[in-house]
């Protein structure tokens, strides 16, 4: 089925269901925090909290509101998973709030650049599945420790270099092509063939750390059809119990009706009755336990379909300067 409304969020609903969010505590509640744009990963680690579903608003024209309220202790982060698809939504209507006196620091989403572009941004590429020494060739000048049997090299790798190698004796001796990666150690520069390496250790914290990060890019391009967006609570001085929520509205399959009219038996004098029933589907990641459910009927016309995810950029166009004469000596 083709999506038909990426991003049904009006000004209207917003306005209407965000206020709901202040509406929970007294008049002397911090306004809420609305954060989302992709900024840098917070470093410290810190503890997660589940934030549950306590609301949910569906609308007959296949929008939901969704509302999340809980108590966290410190500093925390909050995760809420959503299909693709609906990344676009929640950075449109995201609200958040902590009411006791923290702040929001940051709100995390994934990139929607492909991973192979990702992978590029990094002083070591893997994209494309490179061999070892395709690795080492993009590592010139880090400092690496090797293992070749009980012996280790320390130094600077200076290259990678193709050396024929003769294996075999006799009539069945042949010539065939190996890798050798030159190092620099303090007694001079070491050619050490890649078939005898036991063990290559990266001893450049940059390298190692961007390495991970790629790995970690390349596990989350895997799972395509849902992303992480992670709200960082910052704990406020004293106290540190507090309430915190989060709203936002996405695409929702639209809510139906049924009917059933059950007929007394004709000798009691008692009157027909006439069942409503709503059929409602639950296609999020979170349980609606002890969730406040509202129905609503109704389409929404204003819509934007305009793209908040994806990176926009602005090409500057080259140019030169007009030609300056020299004026001639009077």
């Amino acid at each position: 089925m083709t999506r038909q409304h990426n991003a049904l969020l009006t000004a209207l609903i917003s306005a209407t269901l965000s206020a709901s969010l202040y509406a929970q505590n007294n008049a002397q509640t911090p306004a809420p925090t609305a954060a989302t744009q992709p900024v840098a990963a917070v470093p410290q680690a810190v503890a997660s909290a589940d934030v549950p579903v306590t609301r949910v608003v569906l609308f007959s024209s296949g929008v939901g509101y969704f509302e999340h309220n809980g108590s966290v202790n410190g500093s925390v982060t909050a995760d809420l998973r959503f299909e693709t698809a609906q990344i676009n939504d929640v950075l449109k209507s995201l609200v958040v709030y902590d009411r006791g006196g923290g702040s929001v620091r940051t709100i995390t989403y994934p990139s929607n650049d492909p991973v192979n572009r990702t992978l590029r941004s990094f002083q070591v590429n893997l994209s494309g599945d490179p061999s070892l020494s395709d690795i080492l060739k993009q590592m010139r000048g880090a400092a690496v420790s090797v293992a070749i049997g009980d012996e280790t090299v320390a130094g600077t790798i200076l290259g990678v270099e193709q050396k024929q190698k003769p294996v075999g004796s006799g009539t069945a001796e042949k010539v065939v092509p190996t890798q050798v990666v030159n190092i620099v150690t303090e007694t001079g520069i070491r050619s050490i063939s890649l078939d005898d390496v036991r063990k290559l250790e990266v001893l450049d914290d940059k390298i190692k750390q961007e390495m991970k990060q790629a790995l970690a890019a390349l596990v989350q391009a895997r799972d395509q059809s849902k992303k992480t967006v992670t709200i960082h609570f910052d704990a406020p001085a004293g106290p540190n119990n507090r309430s915190v929520g989060m709203g936002y509205l996405v695409e929702t399959p639209v809510w139906k009706t049924t009917y059933r009219l059950m007929l007394p038996d004709p000798s009691s004098r008692s009157p027909a009755e006439l069942q409503a029933w709503a059929i409602v589907e639950n296609q999020t990641d979170n349980d609606w336990k002890n969730v406040s459910l509202s129905l609503v009927g109704g389409r929404w016309l204003k819509t934007y379909l305009h793209s908040h995810w994806n990176a926009v950029s602005s090409r500057c166009i080259p140019g030169t300067l007009p030609h300056v004469r020299a004026l001639p000596p009077e």
